[in-house]
């Protein structure tokens, strides 16, 4: 198989063993030990609005996610009241409404108590974030990443802490992103062969995302670049099937991603992108900090000090909270021994350096000619459309909580594709993208192997 540089590229064997192999392995020991972790924890690791399940007092609902699932559980329907006025009804439905029908199957249907089912839909989220990592895979290998750099992408998918967060919370965190990821490896499998049938799930991907989440619209953006890539620069396709295809995904992806904020604005008058506040005192950090506090580099007391306190000026740096909550989120490991808070903290600096160099060969690759134009403007609009977003949600909403890497769990694949694009393990590799990428291989298989060992035996 070639290259987009013509170069003659073979994946190579590991310990004599095919390529296809490890990656089998890798898959299903992540898949085993994210359920473990599930299992181990419990519903109770969640702590971002869950709630609790438990009697509606003169039908009242209860607030947080575990309200919304009772809610839609019990009524079969959406919200009559205004969204505004209970934590997390202004959710987009899509979540709450499959959790609804396996609790009518597994706790009506099969008598399943009601803690078990609840179990069952925390160990459910584990699944959309395997399914969102196979999707990752998907574009990791449309971008033309082979080989051992490969086999490093899906082992850093695979095993990256946040993923083992995202799997055991019991919201919509999970769900999201499998939708984000599985749309934009089929816009780019529809950039390569212009099916209709792709396009469509393209739409159905992007649709059903902000039907979660309405913050999953921050890719169309590079959706939306692809198709001007195939109007002005890739001639393979005439315009009036081009027309047609680009009708059908704004019949499809439109309604079904925009009818739930324009319900409510029509029925509540509800803002359309409306977010919940945060009336925490102890979170609040407008007026308090400096811009260089929030955006400069972190201090090493803030990175030192893990899980979420009610301190915020150890919380108030985006830097430190993003890689802090992409590490432990706000309790996932047990840090009251000494030696799992050393390791943890090893993990979280050289999960930054990994990042650091990661971006480092990004940049190279987008520089360079290895990259076709047109994954580079995807790449581009995409990482950048995310990180941008997600900062501008940071200080138009500057509380603590805002800060967590639950938010752009998809803005990893870009620079995991970037460098996996920087040098393609033949002697034709500069003396730095030799170096460059042994290290991330050898960074990325440590920080694999130390995560596995801190979620598997010593989560909360």
């Amino acid at each position: 198989m070639k290259n987009p540089t013509g170069m003659q590229t073979q994946s190579r064997r590991i310990l004599g063993i095919p390529d296809e192999f490890w990656i089998g392995f890798v898959i299903m020991i992540g898949l085993f030990l994210k359920l473990v972790y599930d299992v181990t924890t419990g519903i109770s690791i969640s702590t971002h609005d869950m709630g609790a399940w438990k009697e509606m007092v003169n039908g009242m609902p209860n607030a947080g996610h575990l309200g919304v699932i009772q809610y839609y559980y019990t009524f079969h329907h959406m919200p009559t009241f205004d969204v505004t006025t209970l934590s997390c009804y202004s959710n987009p439905p899509f979540f709450y409404v499959i959790c609804a029908l396996i609790l009518q199957i597994f706790h009506d249907g099969f008598g399943w108590a009601i803690g078990t089912t609840l179990h069952f839909l925390q160990c459910v989220n584990s699944i959309y974030v395997m399914v969102g990592l196979f999707a990752g895979f998907g574009i990791v290998s449309k971008f033309g990443v082979k080989g051992r750099k490969f086999i490093a992408s899906i082992l850093f998918l695979t095993f990256f802490p946040a993923f083992y967060n995202i799997g055991a919370t019991l919201n919509n965190d999970a769900l999201c992103y499998m939708c984000m990821m599985l749309c934009m490896n089929c816009a780019l499998g529809w950039y390569q062969t212009r099916k209709r049938k792709t396009i469509i799930a393209t739409a159905v991907w992007l649709g059903l995302g902000m039907m979660t989440k309405l913050n999953a619209v921050i890719i169309a953006p590079a959706i939306a670049a692809l198709f001007l890539c195939a109007v002005f620069y890739d001639k393979r396709t005439k315009m009036e099937e081009l027309r047609t295809q680009f009708i059908w995904f704004f019949s499809v992806c439109i309604p079904l991603g925009m009818f739930w904020p324009i319900r409510n604005l029509i029925r509540f008058r509800t803002p359309l992108f409306y977010v919940q506040s945060i009336s925490d005192e102890w979170q609040q950090l407008a007026g308090k900090y400096t811009l260089l506090d929030r955006l400069g580099l972190p201090s090493l007391q803030s990175l030192l000090h893990l899980h979420l306190t009610t301190d915020a000026s150890l919380e108030c740096n985006v830097w430190s909270q993003t890689f802090k909550s992409a590490i432990v989120d706000e309790q996932a490991i047990n840090l009251t021994y000494t030696g799992t808070y050393v390791l943890t903290v090893l993990l979280l600096f050289m999960t930054i350096i990994l990042c650091i160099l990661m971006h480092v060969m990004m940049i190279r690759s987008l520089i360079g000619k290895r990259m076709q134009f047109e994954h580079k403007i995807f790449l581009c609009t995409a990482y950048l459309c995310v990180l941008i977003s997600y900062l501008r949600f940071c200080f138009s909403y500057p509380v603590v909580c805002t800060m967590n890497f639950r938010y752009i769990p998809v803005i990893l694949i870009f620079p995991l594709v970037g460098a996996g694009l920087c040098g393609y393990g033949t002697d034709q590799d500069s003396p730095f993208e030799r170096v460059t990428s042994s290290i991330m291989n050898w960074m990325i298989l440590a920080v694999s192997f130390l995560s596995a060992f801190l979620f598997g035996f010593y989560a909360v």
